[in-house]
Formats: C-alpha cells, structure tokens, sequence
C-alpha cells in the first residue's frame, strides 16, 4: 500500500472547479514536486493531503486512514515562517510542535544539533536570520517523526546561497527521518536538486499533465547542474512546464 494515495479526487470552490480527477500514489520515502503555473491550485492539492479541505469527489488516503483524521501521521511547513516569537527555539521545537504528550528532550536536542541549531537554544525567533528560522520550523516539522512532509514553498524568500544550503539540509533530514516529502515549487533547479519524481500539473482545474523521474543519486549538490544529464532534463522540464502555461494562459477568457 502507498503511503499516500489520491484516487479521482476533484475540488471546488463555489462554482470554479480547482482540482479536477487528480489519481496518485505517494511511496513511502520518497521525495515529490508539484510543479505549475501560478493560481493552478499546487497549494489547494497540498491543503487536501493535509485535510485542511475536503474534496467534493474521490478519497485521499494517507497510511490507510482518510486525510485529516490521523494529522500526527504528517507535518505541513506553510510558505511563511511559523513559530511562537515568545517561545525560545528549544520551547518552539518542544511545546510548539504538536499536542501533548510533548516530544523527549532527546529528541529535540537530537533534532537541534540535525538542523544545526543545537547552540542557539535559548535564542528566541526574533533574534534569529531567515535560514535558521526556515530551520528551526523544520526541527519544530520533524521532531516527532512524521510518515509525511508537506512542504509550500519554503525557500523562494531565501537568497540563492542559502537556498542552496537549504536543499543540501532537506536531502540530509531526509535520509535522518525517513518521511515522504511532497514539495510544491516555482523553481525547476529545486525540484530536480531534490525530488525523486515531478509532476508537472495543469492550470485550473488542476490536473497531472506528466510525472518525470528524476534518476540522480543522493546527496545531490549544485554542481549536478554542470552536467549534461542535469542539463537534458533540466531543458525537458522546462520545456513541458513552459507548455503548462501556454495552455493555460490560452484557456484564460
């Protein structure tokens, strides 16, 4: 059984269908991007694995368990930071991260000194530059072992240099936690950098135009991107991706 699986799920706001007849099944461990236009419906998907919305038809399923019925199975990182200004990072991470019982303190010194923050404890948010609150709010996702990770484009507010260490970060707290991870992204070099497949969607309503698989090996860096093969699928996602909003922008009234 997939960990997540997606079967003729459709959505509707009012009388605008967002999601139309989208099927997919999520493995456990692996890392999937959504990728496509702007206002396509990437977050409205998201928020539907997550239960945060019901869908008008089809079934989300996540571990067997109906989406939102079992929310410690899966952990969601919003496109703005999120944490508790008057909580300390250790607190963030300990009273901040779900419901009680609250995690061990083992746990979250282990999952600190993962994310590089194991000295900065006491520090509270504020006090804090934009990568390390990106990843604190990972440590606060990932200090109770979640089966899955829904991330909304956490790193378009960062510069290229931490981006960078960012994705080297996801792939390391990848492999430490073993969680599936579906990413939704702008950004085709994040994608390929990080995922094990794409899916290339469509404009609203929202359907899956293409899966890509992405065969590079882990742990990927970003001079991946001086080789051919990087180059070839780079150019292919592009291509198809660029097709996504021509289409769109043609349907548009």
């Amino acid at each position: 059984m997939p960990l997540v699986s997606i079967s003729d799920v459709s959505f509707a706001y009012e009388t605008e269908e967002v999601v139309s007849h989208v099927n997919l099944a999520i493995e456990n461990g692996e890392i999937v991007s959504l990728v496509g236009p702007s206002g396509g419906g990437k977050s409205t998907l998201l928020r539907l694995i997550a239960g945060l919305e019901i869908p008008a038809s089809g079934q989300i399923t996540i571990d067997g368990t109906v989406a939102g019925r079992n929310r410690d199975a899966l952990r969601y990182l919003f496109q703005d930071y999120d944490a508790y200004p008057w909580f300390t990072v250790w607190e963030n991470v300990k009273r901040g991260s779900g419901s009680i019982p609250f995690p061990a303190d083992q746990a979250v010194q282990e999952i600190l000194s993962q994310v590089g923050l194991a000295t900065e404890a006491a520090r509270y948010p504020g006090e804090l530059s934009g990568g390390m609150r990106k990843r604190l709010a990972l440590a606060r996702c990932l200090v109770r072992h979640p089966r899955l990770l829904l991330l909304d484009e956490p790193f378009s507010s960062l510069d290229v240099d931490l981006r960078y260490q960012m994705y080297r970060l996801v792939q390391r707290l990848w492999a430490y936690a073993g969680c599936a991870v579906v990413l939704v992204t702008h950004d085709l070099q994040e994608a390929i950098l990080l995922s094990n497949r794409i899916l290339l969607l469509s404009g609203r309503p929202l359907h899956i135009k293409e899966i890509i698989e992405v065969p590079f090996p882990r742990q990927r860096e970003e001079n991946l991107s001086d080789t051919d093969d990087y180059q070839v699928l780079l150019r292919r996602v592009a291509r198809l991706s660029r097709a996504g909003h021509e289409e769109q922008e043609t349907a548009q009234p």
